[in-house]
């Protein structure tokens, strides 16, 4: 039932980009590629590409073929992607997964871990808009932006009461 569920799902996204980005998918269920019980994000690339959040990681659907990804290579060696909340994509791609937030350049294949102040961020959700992330990560009650050309990250306000902010 949750296979049927999960494929019915992501036929309705499919829709949904279709009708909002002209994007055409023919039905990639879990019955012919896409892994996982859930999806949880989606995004399209600038080579047309859709990538697709699940509980267990990423799937990326290109001219039909699926690839599925459970992990990426990172300063620290292998990382789960786990369960994958958010993506944006523009040259490279950004990751919110279970307990981090990764940038993935697709060109090398390699996955950096976003960090402010040496702490690893994390998020369930991005804002893109001219290739600056606006992201909350609700752990350390701040919020971020995040240029994805020069790889900047920037506290832009941090939530220290119940009506408090600094800037």
């Amino acid at each position: 039932m949750r296979k049927v569920l999960t494929a019915a799902l992501a036929l309705i996204y499919s829709s949904l980009l279709w009708a909002v980005n002209g994007l055409s998918i023919s039905q990639s269920t879990i019955g012919n590629g896409l892994e996982g019980q859930s999806l949880n994000a989606l995004a399209k690339d600038r080579q047309g590409r859709l990538w697709v959040g699940s509980d267990v990681g990423l799937s990326v659907i290109s001219n039909g073929t699926v690839t599925n990804i459970r992990e990426m290579v990172s300063e620290g060696g292998l990382v789960m992607l786990g369960n994958v909340k958010g993506i944006v994509c523009t040259e490279s791609v950004l990751i919110a997964c279970q307990d981090r937030i990764l940038h993935y350049d697709t060109k090398s294949r390699f996955a950096e871990t976003l960090k402010y102040n040496d702490i690893i961020l994390k998020t369930k959700s991005f804002l893109l808009e001219d290739n600056v992330v606006t992201f909350y990560d609700s752990d350390m009650r701040s919020l971020f932006s995040y240029d994805m050309e020069t790889m900047e990250c920037r506290l832009l306000a941090s939530f220290t009461g119940d009506d408090d902010y600094t800037t």
